[in-house]
């Protein structure tokens, strides 16, 4: 994925498109939703934090699918060559210019029991 975003980034902001890296089930509606959301703001309000959540429900004990697998899989088979790729490329592209302060950082995960997501 990071050496598709590599090849295809300067194109892709010539032409105004989005270059997609993560093709999950939830990535790709997760992260539209985000970009269009963050579009309907005008300024000086801005958008600075986002909680998304996921509920997974199965009878088995283990939520997944092959892909999930299939790409565990292959990134320890790969991570070699995926480190040496990084340490070829740039540290760091700017990031986006976010007015206003840093939002607090929660927890990653968060278990929240009214929501049935609870430890």
């Amino acid at each position: 994925m990071e050496r598709m975003e590599s090849d295809y980034h300067d194109r892709a902001g010539e032409t105004g498109s989005l270059v997609v890296s993560a093709c999950g089930f939830d990535s790709v509606p997760a992260e539209l939703g985000l970009l269009f959301n963050s579009l309907q703001w005008v300024g000086p309000a801005v958008l600075n934090r986002v909680e998304a959540y996921v509920s997974l429900e199965s009878r088995k004990r283990v939520v997944g699918n092959f892909a999930t697998y299939e790409s565990a899989v292959l990134g320890v088979a790969n991570a070699k060559d995926l480190q040496a790729f990084r340490r070829s490329r740039p540290r760091r592209r700017p990031g986006p210019q976010i007015p206003g302060p840093s939002p607090s950082k929660g927890q990653t995960i968060e278990h929240q029991k009214k929501i049935g997501f609870g430890q």
